[in-house]
């Protein structure tokens, strides 16, 4: 008990040392342990009555008739007194925490190893993938990984049963009932793994040379080539991951004509 009808409070502040931390021992004698810096206080607290006489005491003396209320609000914009309340619903979206996550990611890595390290510019690139296949697959979450949020496809194939083992964004379902396009099923397997990126998927076959082209065909092929043309103007770095090398002659062409990265 304290005076005036208060309560004398013993307050232990206490700060648990860091792990392993020990002081040298001297020779024969057991380790012992650092202090963590704790402290130990004395609070002495009045009665009610007591604190109010005093605050009307204080209120008198700088010419108040009244001890003023004490509230715990602040007035708000309308000028009215209230709680106030801040939205954060938009950061704390799933989606937006993963993006925060792998943005840190590659911020910790320029911070710790290489601090000139343009990570941001590696992350605005747009990246066309010729190819969805084991390549273009680990080629794809390779970028992911380092920030890339605009990925285009381009295969003209189906997922078959011999691909989910070997090619990692595809599984089994893609397999069963309707033939599913690769290209597709790859940029609906990156949406589903990182929902922030931006992957589209086209069908197309890359017309090769030494390859026969009927009459029947020539328009499709021309209208694959007027496609591929303007996807490789639209990106930036194109990476050629087809199984062979005539299929990336065309795209290394259209890559040289327009002054892209081709990989």
């Amino acid at each position: 008990e304290g005076g005036g009808g208060g309560k004398r409070l013993r307050v232990l502040c206490y700060r648990e040392p860091p792990a392993g931390l020990v002081a040298p021992p001297t020779p024969g004698a057991p380790p012992v342990a650092v202090p963590g810096r704790s402290l130990l206080l004395d609070v002495i607290m009045p009665s009610a009555a007591a604190a109010t006489d005093g605050m009307a005491a204080a209120g008198e003396a700088a010419g108040e008739a009244e001890v003023p209320k004490a509230l715990g609000w602040e007035r708000n914009q309308a000028g009215r007194l209230g709680a106030r309340l801040m939205d954060l619903s938009t950061q704390m979206r799933p989606e937006a925490l993963a993006e925060e996550s792998v943005h840190l990611n590659l911020r910790l890595m320029r911070w710790r190893l290489m601090p000139q390290l343009q990570t941001e510019a590696i992350a605005a690139q747009k990246c066309l993938l010729l190819g969805a296949g084991t390549l273009g697959c680990s080629v794809a979450r390779t970028l992911l990984g380092w920030g890339v949020r605009h990925i285009t496809f381009v295969d003209s194939g189906v997922v078959s049963y011999s691909n989910p083992v070997r090619q990692s964004l595809y599984t089994f379902a893609d397999c069963v009932g309707p033939p599913t396009p690769k290209a597709q099923a790859a940029a609906d397997a990156l949406k589903t793994i990182f929902p922030s990126v931006q992957a589209t998927a086209h069908a197309v076959s890359i017309p090769m040379p030494g390859h026969p082209v009927t009459d029947v065909e020539r328009g499709k092929v021309e209208e694959d080539c007027a496609l591929l043309d303007a996807l490789v103007q639209e990106h930036d770095v194109i990476f050629l991951l087809t199984d062979t090398r005539e299929s990336r002659w065309l795209p290394s062409l259209l890559a040289a004509t327009h002054r892209k990265l081709a990989r």
